[in-house]
């Protein structure tokens, strides 16, 4: 199983598996099916030289230790020793892969709607983010949904016991940086700009519990941005036609649905959960107004930050082939002047880089 059965840009007719109706009173919705599956040992080691599988299963056992302990995810990943980690097994250090997963959601009006989510045709998904800087809060994490599977894990506990299997669902995910080298928001009239965080960060690939996501999220490629390679090399979680290359941003799409606007807005009555997180969308704060924030770099930096936490502030240089382009493009891109003529020009700020989420 050297490639991903599910990778996006395959024929979702001819893959797609039978997902039941979901029952309305669980959040998410997973097939039972146990026919596709694959050694997680044999699954990485015919991956080991693509970048995105580095540390894929003490990653993998972290996440699963830390759902079977009970610690409560706070946007940072757990890590273990690897004795610990050997406690951990996999029944038939099998890893069972699904094509698509289902989620409920409650929506403004108090109304019931679903998501489907796949890796081949609707990858994006969204989370509740976990900031303390108030200056740069969002409430909302991204990531794109690189394989859905589900393992059967027993778990030796303090007196050597081993406990009984227990199904865990599991999302495997590329996470996504926020761009606050641009005003974005309500009162910027912008949507708000994502990239993927570059592998270097520890975080950049990792593992999701199903039951943490919100809904699926649109992201749009900024074409005007291009592709890069900074990111990832060469690896088999991008679709076929990419060429090895990802979009430097994505445009969060806060108008594909009207309860999306509100989850973007605030104050809708049938966000119950998520009505705290998202007061400071009301106050639509813009980080380039802060004071501290005032200057953008003069060079276009890229600022490698991982969204759980665990990963250091680190800046790289990207070359600019073409410096004269880039301005006009930019500059048709967001300039606002003749709507607010008070506004300080915005071009000082189109870096292009990322700050924590």
């Amino acid at each position: 199983m050297k490639q991903l059965t599910n990778t996006r840009g395959k024929d979702s007719g001819k893959d797609s598996e039978a997902l039941p109706f979901t029952d309305p009173e669980k959040h998410y919705h997973v097939a039972a099916s146990v026919k596709e599956h694959c050694d997680v040992n044999a699954f990485v080691s015919e991956n080991a030289d693509d970048p995105a599988f580095h540390d894929f299963i003490p990653k993998l056992k972290d996440h699963l230790l830390s759902r079977i302990l009970g610690d409560e995810w706070r946007g940072e990943r757990f890590q273990f020793q690897d004795a610990e980690r050997r406690d951990l097994y996999f029944v038939n250090n099998r890893l069972y892969n699904h094509q698509a997963i289902r989620f409920n959601y409650t929506t403004y009006d108090m109304r019931r709607d679903q998501d489907s989510v796949s890796p081949s045709t609707h990858p994006d998904v969204m989370v509740l983010s976990h900031e303390d800087d108030g200056k740069t809060h969002h409430p909302y994490w991204y990531a794109r949904v690189l394989l859905i599977f589900h393992v059967f894990a027993q778990y030796r506990d303090i007196d050597g016991t081993l406990t009984r299997p227990v199904r865990m669902d599991v999302l495997w995910v590329r996470w996504f940086g926020r761009n606050l080298w641009v005003r974005t928001g309500w009162k910027a009239k912008r949507l708000h700009q994502v990239g993927f965080l570059p592998v270097s960060d520890p975080g950049a690939f990792d593992f999701l519990d199903p039951d943490l996501v919100i809904r699926a999220i649109q992201l749009i490629p900024r074409f005007v941005g291009g592709r890069t390679t900074m990111f990832l090399g060469r690896s088999i979680v991008r679709p076929p036609d990419d060429n090895d290359e990802d979009w430097l941003h994505f445009y969060v799409n806060m108008f594909v649905d009207r309860d999306i606007v509100m989850r973007f807005r605030g104050d809708g009555v049938g966000h119950k959960s998520t009505r705290e997180a998202t007061q400071c969308l009301r106050e639509d704060r813009d980080p380039l107004d802060e004071s501290d924030q005032a200057d953008a770099p003069d060079d276009e930096t890229v600022i490698e930050v991982v969204p759980n936490g665990h990963g250091s502030d680190e800046e790289g240089a990207e070359d600019n082939e073409d410096d004269e382009d880039n301005e006009n493009s930019d500059s048709d891109d967001y300039d606002n002047s003749e709507n607010d003529p008070g506004e300080e020009p915005l071009d000082e700020y189109d870096a292009e880089g990322y700050a924590e989420l």
